[in-house]
C-alpha cells in the first residue's frame, strides 16, 4: 500500500507538472484568433478527488486481497504440522 501511494503521488505530481509544462506551448490553432487565449489552468478539486478515489479504490483492494490471502493461509496450517505439537 505504501509503494501504491507513493506512486501516485509521484505520478501526480509528474502528471501536473508536464500539464503546466506542455499545455502552454500547444498552439491551439494556426492562425490566432481574435478572442482571449484559452485557459489551461488545471481545476486542483476534480484532480483530487479523482486520486483520492483511488487511493480510496487501491486501499480497499489490497485489505480484500491481504483477508483473502492470510485466510486461505490459515486453512492450511494443521497441528499435526507443527514441530513443537504434542503427539
Amino acid at each position: 500500500m505504501i509503494t501504491v501511494a507513493a506512486g501516485t503521488q509521484a505520478g501526480l505530481a509528474a502528471g501536473l507538472t508536464a500539464a503546466k509544462v506542455a499545455l502552454g506551448r500547444i498552439p491551439q490553432l494556426t492562425v490566432p484568433p481574435g478572442t482571449p487565449p484559452l485557459p489551461h489552468g488545471v481545476a486542483a478539486v476534480p484532480v483530487a478527488l479523482v486520486v483520492g478515489a483511488a487511493l480510496l479504490v487501491s486501499l480497499l483492494v489490497s485489505l480484500l486481497v491481504a483477508g483473502v490471502v492470510s485466510e486461505l493461509l490459515l486453512r492450511g496450517i494443521r497441528v499435526e504440522r507443527l514441530r513443537e505439537a504434542p503427539a
